[in-house]
């Protein structure tokens, strides 16, 4: 209905010539439902690359595909690129805030994926029903960085958001069972693992057929019944959890262990298994089984009672088959296993695997003999990468040798030590008990907590890490270092290579930062206008106690800005709270630092309409200003500005005007303010002036809402002077020829024309030059002060209730972001019987098509070219609901029946409280956030009026 209603308003508009086929946003579906995600990412840049001009707007969504393509392709680089690109569109997208911290760890940049996950945690309109993932996202960022402490704090939190406000459990609880095990509580750790039961992920656990949930173990008596054991994860995990078998046997009169082909013939010939009668191992397959109830291997643990005390630790719990294998001859004296790649798949594998030429160093070490236990399915691929880089002299593949881990364990059996990267190779060599040095990533598995020996093979295990995310180069140079001191000993032995941890020096694992560097991060920051990183780095810093009181100033100072330039008030007072009182306390502050320090808690206090305390700060600068002249004459515009806006907000209207004249006072950075060259100062009106016989010209500033808002003022002015000549921007010249000129006024275009005047003033002076006070606007704001002619009203034919809504604001920067609400916040409405809707939202086309509201909502802006065009459809409107912006304003001119949906820190001009304003007192009715950014609850009172009042 809303669209044939648009069409027969405007008339058919032909598609727009395109010499060449675009591919469409429909094309992208069947690939992704097919993941072919390669092809998704051709077709989203071949259309971003040709798009014309008139099909930019949809550039969001394009992108939108693509980041997510390179996400499932795991270009991480590329995926960031796209997203922040998504982010310089839509900077409050937190959807894809939470995608760049994504790609940020996945990239290894930890710090600054966490700095950017506390961001989004400090952002009070952050949807609360994302809150779970966040805060689960957060934990594992912290733990990842050593920081179990936050990590436990921040999974706490996830929780409780859960309850609340819901999300995934299964992903909650994933994250919970890690922050326990990584933290080196088993008991809760492994407690919470059980979650695997509830949500089966076939990513490590493929299950059978008869793998059936009622049958599932809960730690109920076995003794007369079958236990069947199944694998799960990886051959790594399988190995470590091995030695609990002899422990569950004694629980069951029977257990089945289901094993992977690769471990049957290592178990089968285990000291784990030698004399336990009533331990069957069987190869993992969908065979039907007799059993009474099933656990999972990772399960064992759990139903053990283990924690960080009683972990079953005699070495060696494994061993190799009866037989010999014979290794290739040798004149070096020592022999060391290899093995740089991980068998796991995905961005685990990326993440602990390298390269063979990575282990240069290693390999460079003098008389040893290196030997590959490196695993492919392709049995040429590790034969050829050792060959292509150059060291097939110096390592020998064992591939052909090895058919299963049991052979792999008799070779390990041969060496001097295994250096591996995390992988089964480590498990098994710890199993065996042979000398092994496992080189761990930047972020690790929780089995390897933070400490140079591994809990679960203590005797014979060292762990060399990764100090930096993807380089791999100080864990091998380290490693490199040791085997280099080890064998230049004439008679090193086997414990040589087992205690070689006594040879390593401590290094930290997780980055710090001295207080002057954060503050030097901080500034850049701030420089790139990315606030929140600033205000977060400073944070940080100033939990520092040892930091001296000058650093500590420059701090503070540092974090106030940024947390005021994001709109963090709260916080911004609070910081500033500090500040003033280190200034107290500091002998070598200055007076220009505390003017600055008590006007910006003056600033900071009124942007939260704490009027009262904000005004005695305002006192507290005007008594240090009068006691300094230079400090006076370079701080009195600043202080006046404050006056302003205190008395506007207190409604002493007249003490505002005097002061909102400041805006003369040389502050030509001022952006609202544009001069034409003929406003020149000696021109400029005065207060007492006489102005009977004398031409006016008011001239334009700030922005269109404000223009709308004091050009009620003009006709008072021309019946005071001889005539009145308004400058008008171009978008309003048309309205303000209909509405203001008449008479003695006589509307011009902005910059187009030079008039002749007598004197000039800004039109948002107006009121001051008037002497108009409460009382006077009050009884201004009776009736109407823009009467529209007849012909230029529009007329809509539908016997419906017609409302027309405006969402967000033109507005640039973080005016526009406070100020502006989602469309998706007016879904409620459109669920009102015998209401037709028609959006006068500029630029709001691809939003409505987005959400699917063409059935629902008429969009007028095609057919709005200016004000005149936004006046004469707001006429046929029977109400108007809208945000902070000029069509409110307009609607209130008019004297329309104008509801006006406000953020809580709202400007001067609504007031504190109330569901009226002084300005439009008869025709605009107030809907207040509840709280910070709570647009819902603003909709939600507007829904109930409206149902109430049948308005």
């Amino acid at each position: 209905m809303a669209q044939d209603m648009a069409s027969n308003m405007m008339g058919a508009v032909p598609p727009p010539y395109r010499p060449i086929a675009l591919p469409q946003l429909a094309d992208l579906t069947p690939l992704e439902n097919q993941k072919n995600w390669s092809a998704v990412v051709a077709r989203c840049d071949y259309f971003l690359a040709q798009r014309p001009v008139e099909l930019a707007g949809q550039d969001f969504q394009w992108l939108d595909h693509l980041a997510l393509a390179h996400f499932n392709l795991e270009n991480h680089e590329a995926a960031l690129a796209t997203v922040e690109k998504l982010l310089v569109l839509r900077p409050r997208d937190f959807g894809k805030q939470f995608y760049r911290a994504t790609a940020l760890k996945n990239l290894g940049r930890f710090a600054a994926a966490t700095e950017s996950l506390e961001w989004l945690a400090s952002c009070a309109d952050y949807p609360r029903n994302m809150l779970c993932q966040l805060f689960t996202s957060l934990a594992l960022n912290y733990h990842i960085l050593g920081d179990y402490e936050n990590s436990l704090a921040a999974v706490k939190l996830a929780r409780e958001f859960f309850k609340q406000y819901g999300g995934d459990e299964a992903d909650l609880k994933k994250r919970e069972a890690f922050c326990y095990l990584h933290h080196g509580d088993y008991a809760k750790g492994f407690e919470h693992y059980e979650y695997r039961h509830d949500a089966v992920d076939a990513q490590y656990f493929n299950a059978m057929p008869h793998h059936r949930p009622e049958k599932i173990w809960h730690g109920e008596a076995m003794q007369d019944k079958t236990l069947l054991i199944t694998m799960e994860q990886g051959l790594g995990d399988m190995v470590m959890m091995a030695r609990f078998l002899p422990l569950i046997a004694k629980r069951a009169k029977k257990i089945i262990v289901e094993c992977y082909q690769e471990l049957h013939r290592l178990l089968l010939n285990s000291p784990l298994i030698a004399g336990v009668a009533n331990i069957e191992i069987v190869l993992f397959t969908n065979q039907p089984r007799l059993f009474d109830a099933w656990t999972k291997v990772m399960s064992l643990p759990y139903h053990l009672g283990i924690n960080q005390d009683n972990v079953p630790n005699i070495l060696p719990y494994l061993q190799p088959p009866p037989g010999e294998v014979a290794l290739p001859a040798s004149d070096k004296k020592y022999k060391i296993g290899l093995v740089w790649q991980s068998g796991v798949k995905g961005l685990d594998k990326a993440n602990r695997s390298m390269n063979v030429a990575d282990m240069a160093a290693i390999i460079a070490v003098e008389n040893c003999q290196f030997f590959s236990f490196q695993y492919d399915s392709d049995s040429n691929k590790i034969k050829n990468e050792i060959a292509a880089t150059g060291f097939a002299d110096k390592i020998i593949d064992t591939a052909p040798m090895i058919k299963d881990l049991a052979d792999t364990a008799m070779l390990m059996e041969k060496m001097d030590v295994i250096i591996t990267v995390d992988t089964v190779a480590a498990h098994l060599a710890g199993a065996l008990n042979r000398p092994v040095w496992v080189i761990l990533p930047f972020e690790t598995s929780w089995k390897w907590h933070r400490h140079v020996k591994a809990n679960w093979y203590p005797n014979c295990m060292t762990l060399f890490r990764q100090t930096t995310a993807a380089q791999w180069q100080t864990p091998v140079l380290r490693v490199a270092s040791c085997l280099q001191q080890i064998v230049a000993q004439k008679n090193a032995t086997a414990d040589d290579f087992i205690h070689v941890e006594k040879t390593l020096p401590r290094v930290a694992t997780t980055p710090q930062f001295s207080p002057p560097d954060m503050l030097t991060q901080s500034k850049n920051t701030m420089n790139a206008k990315n606030y929140w990183p600033a205000a977060i780095y400073m944070k940080k810093a100033l939990a520092d106690k040892t930091i001296t009181p000058a650093m500590r100033k420059l701090m503070l100072l540092n974090a106030r800005n940024a947390w005021r330039a994001v709109y963090e008030f709260d916080r911004a007072i609070s910081t500033n709270e500090q500040l003033l009182r280190l200034h107290e306390k500091t002998p070598d502050q200055t007076p220009a630092e505390l003017v600055e320090a008590e006007l910006s808690q003056c600033q900071l206090l009124q942007n939260t309409w704490r009027v009262a305390p904000a005004m005695k700060h305002l006192a507290n600068a005007q008594k240090i200003l009068d006691g300094d002249a230079a400090l006076k004459k370079q701080q009195d515009i600043q202080w006046q500005k404050q006056a302003m806006f205190g008395y506007l907000r207190q409604g002493d209207y007249k003490k505002a005007w005097q002061y909102y004249e400041y805006r003369h006072g040389g502050i030509v950075q001022y952006d609202a303010l544009k001069y034409l060259p003929h406003h020149i100062p000696e021109k400029k009106l005065q207060k007492q002036e006489d102005i009977k016989n004398k031409t006016i010209l008011v001239a334009m500033e700030q922005g269109y809402g404000d223009i709308i808002q004091f050009a009620r003022f003009v006709p008072q002015l021309a019946r005071r002077c001889q005539a009145v000549v308004v400058e008008s921007y171009e978008p309003l010249y048309p309205l303000f020829k209909q509405v203001l000129e008449k008479d003695n006024v006589k509307v011009i275009l902005w910059e187009r024309e030079t008039p002749s005047f007598d004197h000039w003033l800004l039109i948002c002076s107006l009121p001051y030059f008037l002497d108009s006070d409460e009382k006077t606007l009050r009884t201004a704001s009776a009736n109407p002060y823009f009467q529209l002619p007849a012909a230029f009203k529009k007329t809509i034919p539908q016997k419906r209730k017609k409302i027309g809504i405006n969402w967000f604001s033109s507005l640039i920067g973080k005016d526009h972001e406070t100020k502006s609400m989602k469309l998706e916040h007016l879904l409620p409405l459109f669920k009102m019987p015998d209401v037709d809707f028609f959006s006068l939202q500029r630029d709001g086309t691809d939003k409505i098509r987005s959400l699917g509201l063409q059935g629902l909502l008429v969009d007028l802006s095609p057919m709005i070219n200016n004000f005149l065009d936004t006046a004469a459809w707001l006429s046929a409107m029977d109400m108007v609901i809208t945000i902070d912006t000029a069509p409110a304003h307009l609607a209130g001119a008019l004297g329309l029946n104008t509801k006006l949906l406000l953020h809580k820190n709202c400007d001067w001009r609504w007031g504190s409280a109330g569901n009226k304003c002084w300005w439009y007192e008869n025709n605009m009715t107030i809907y207040r956030q509840p709280t910070d950014n709570d647009w819902a609850g603003a909709v939600e009172l507007l829904m109930q009026d409206i149902t109430s009042s049948k308005n």
